[in-house]
Formats: structure tokens, C-alpha cells, sequence
């Protein structure tokens, strides 16, 4: 029997976490809220592209690039934030320079007009997969857009 991804998320990693009042949405689907201080919370959103990305567009490493920095500054946008970092994991059969550079052009296209640097991540070898975590800033008197989080997701 397949489980869908918020009853996976429900039944293996929705546990009893220490008790923290700076977290303000937890786990859930794509993303979450954490005071950071100050007058900012920090709102966190990722996108992972697999084998079906790849399928879908020939492996066009500037599609692929395209998509995933901008799905994740769009889940940061659409929970207004302000998208400030990403992280990267990229996981690859084999380092293509041709490749390469399509791929991280096409990302620093989305990510440079918003000011995003990328601070992080990790390459590997193997079946491809890319992931970013785009990182904003929301002021924390600010209620984050229920796209963030887990439908009924409670708050600190």
C-alpha cells in the first residue's frame, strides 16, 4: 500500500521534539519557520528535482537549474519571506563541465537579481537528484503564509 507524503510525514517523522520556542512551524511539507532573533524569523523552503525532472526536459541542465532555485524562492516568496540564502545538494552519474556550467548559470540567474547567495551543500555521485533549501527572512510579528508548514500546524 503506498502512503501519500503527508500521512509518511504523520506516521515516521512527526515525533515529540524538544520543547523550543523558537520554532515556529515545524516539520511538515517544503518548509519551516524559525525565530532568529531580533525582529526576524527565518522561513525555510526546499525543491527537489529527481529522475522525472530529468525525463521531462532531456536533462537540460539550464531547465533544470531554472526550476529548482526557482521553486524554492517561490515557496519563500508565496510565505513572504525575503529569499537571502541557499543551499544546494546535486547529485550527478558523472561531472560534465558543459553541464556544470548550464546548470549553476541557469541557478545564479534566478538567484542573483534576488540577491540569494548560495552559502552551502553537497555534490555526490550517483542516480541524479538536485535539491535546494532557499532560506528568507519574514519579520517575526509577521504570520508566515500557510504555504509554509504543514496544514495545521501548530504554532511555539
Amino acid at each position: 500500500m503506498s502512503v501519500g507524503e503527508f500521512a509518511l510525514i504523520e506516521r515516521y517523522f512527526r515525533r515529540s521534539r524538544p520543547a523550543r520556542d523558537d520554532v515556529l512551524v515545524g516539520i511538515g511539507d517544503d518548509g519551516a519557520v524559525v525565530r532568529v532573533g531580533g525582529d526576524h524569523s527565518m522561513v525555510t523552503a526546499i525543491a527537489t528535482l529527481g529522475t522525472a525532472a530529468w525525463d521531462a526536459c532531456g536533462g537540460d541542465p539550464s531547465r533544470l537549474g531554472h526550476d529548482a532555485m526557482a521553486m524554492a524562492m517561490d515557496q519563500l516568496t508565496a510565505a513572504g519571506a525575503q529569499p537571502a540564502w541557499a543551499t544546494l545538494a546535486l547529485t550527478l552519474p558523472e561531472a560534465e563541465e558543459g553541464w556544470l556550467a548550464a546548470f549553476s548559470d541557469a541557478l545564479f540567474a534566478v538567484a542573483t537579481p534576488l540577491s540569494v547567495s548560495l552559502i552551502g551543500g553537497d555534490t555526490t555521485r550517483g542516480p541524479f537528484a538536485v535539491t535546494v533549501v532557499g532560506h528568507g527572512l519574514i519579520k517575526s510579528d509577521a504570520q508566515p503564509a500557510p504555504t509554509v508548514g504543514h496544514p495545521g500546524e501548530p504554532s511555539a
